[in-house]
């Protein structure tokens, strides 16, 4: 689910081995072999994972209520453990480092009665909840984040119609809803993880002013959390996934619609203001098409993925090296790409991604 490299050999992984649950995957060898690693802790399953450098790390995902933490942490790129206290109460999709801060990460989420990030500046063992206030409400649920400056982060919020909870738990399983078309489901007696792909295309008729369930936020802090603004909103057309800011001013966002739509489909959104104006960079018409990933390498060098997720299930790469002016589109039949990673200096990075295909099979994409 998702995929971090800290040196052109040292790779990691947040992923699930069927019959064992959750696991951390550590290559050596630029990605050529994985093995698993130890971790402490009893998430139900990991979603994301960052690096801080080669022995400091974390890992995010699905806890159970305040009792089982769904984040661990490592210190020496050898195994993991479960942070303290964290009152995960419900999912972490999104795990970020802290731009310039040594041992910062953020988890866009809600904690205990936050919602908005936790923030650890001790390397991931220990967080503090921050909750945005006024700036999101009940309509505009954390999702992702994005941490240019030890002072200045961005969070997507949002939701899509006819949600329900955003994790939802049974005796026997616990299913996870990473967007609209995507959940993540985890059988707690089997030990077994798989997606489950909502490959029914809504098609209802649009009611001009009808509150429809779509919402899209982006709530900015300038001073470190201390206070919020909601720096975008849109109401009734479509939701936020992943955002990422190469700079405090610079911002792209990937967004997403059904075909209960006038213009269902996925979005690239760009601001170079600090949030003050955005434009849609590009949109693909149609309610198959999702975003859910993207990441910059410079400001002006970005790369967005997701898929064209209906009987074709092609995976979409789009890549910009001009701020967004132009996109270029790269093809990958039989996946759908959820997660992105790359590590390097920007003149000759790697990249790396996650996907899944239609038989529930996930594979690990290489670019170079």
């Amino acid at each position: 689910m998702g995929v971090a490299f800290t040196d052109s050999k040292t790779g990691y992984m947040a992923a699930g081995i069927n019959g064992e649950g959750p696991a951390v995957l550590k290559s050596t060898d630029g990605g050529a072999n994985w093995n698993e690693i130890p971790h402490g802790g009893d998430a139900m399953m990991f979603l994301d994972i960052a690096m801080g450098s080669g022995t400091n790390g974390v890992v995010g995902g699905v806890g159970l209520l305040t009792i089982v933490p769904g984040t661990e942490y490592t210190l020496d790129g050898n195994s993991f453990n479960a942070s303290i206290d964290i009152e995960l109460d419900s999912e972490c999709q999104s795990v970020e480092d802290i731009t310039g801060v040594s041992g910062g990460y953020g988890l866009a989420g809600q904690y205990g009665d936050a919602n908005g990030v936790a923030i650890s500046t001790d390397y991931g063992v220990t967080y503090s909840h921050v909750d945005c206030g006024k700036a999101l409400n009940d309509t505009l649920p954390t999702r992702y984040g994005s941490f240019p400056s030890g002072k200045t982060w961005y969070l997507t919020a949002g939701t899509w119609p006819d949600t329900n909870e955003r994790v939802t738990r049974t005796e026997s399983t616990t299913t996870t809803r990473l967007s609209q078309k995507v959940s993540v489901e985890y059988n707690h007696i089997t030990k077994e993880t798989r997606h489950i792909v909502n490959t029914q295309r809504i098609n209802t008729t649009h009611q001009v002013g009808k509150d429809n369930g779509y919402y899209a936020g982006v709530a900015k802090t300038s001073d470190g959390g201390a206070t919020w603004t909601l720096v975008y909103y849109n109401k009734n057309n479509f939701y936020p996934n992943a955002i990422s800011c190469p700079s405090e001013d610079v911002c792209f966002m990937v967004c997403e619609s059904e075909d209960d739509r006038p213009q269902p489909g996925s979005r690239i959104l760009y601001t170079g203001d600090g949030g003050k104006t955005w434009t849609v960079q590009l949109y693909n018409q149609g309610g198959a098409f999702s975003l859910m990933a993207v990441r910059c390498i410079t400001g002006l060098e970005c790369w967005a993925a997701g898929g064209e997720m209906d009987s074709s299930f092609t995976g979409q790469f789009f890549h910009t090296t001009d701020g967004g002016k132009t996109w270029v589109l790269q093809k990958l039949a039989g996946e759908y790409v959820n997660n992105l990673g790359f590590q390097g200096p920007a003149a000759s990075y790697s990249g790396w991604a996650t996907s899944f295909n239609w038989m529930d099979q996930s594979s690990l994409l290489q670019y170079l």
